[in-house]
């Protein structure tokens, strides 16, 4: 109650560094709101990480406040999405896959768009999902 959700909260749910690029989240805004999410991957990329490493060890914060328990886990649900000044992108999510309500997987992906045009592309992930 009273909380719209983490994007308008600063360095949460979406972050522009005009140095090092963009991040933003989707996904569980509790959890980004804690480690500051979207900051957290600007950080990491302005200590040379590529956009993939940088979502990946801000994901691991989450996971490191469960203990990396994964039935603690099983519930959390978050995504990041980066940009680096070189044009470099990733995402990269908790959970390998989504499982919908008739309990089928669904690979995690981000969409992406270039002059090429718009496409799904498969996401970085910590766990796999089984």
């Amino acid at each position: 109650p009273g909380r719209v959700g983490d994007s308008p909260l600063v360095g949460c749910g979406l972050y522009v560094d005009n140095d090092t690029g963009a991040a933003g989240s989707t996904g569980r805004g509790e959890e980004v709101i804690y480690i500051n999410g979207a900051r957290s991957v600007i950080e990491y990329m302005r200590r040379s990480m590529s956009p993939e490493q940088a979502c990946l060890e801000a994901l691991k914060l989450i996971a490191a406040r469960y203990g990396n328990d994964l039935e603690k886990l099983r519930d959390i649900d978050v995504n990041f999405y980066a940009l680096n000044k070189r044009g470099e992108y990733a995402g990269a999510a908790i959970w390998s896959h989504t499982i919908n309500s008739r309990g089928e997987k669904r690979r995690r992906q981000f969409a992406f768009a270039d002059a090429q045009g718009g496409r799904p592309l498969d996401s970085a992930y910590l766990f796999e999902r089984r």
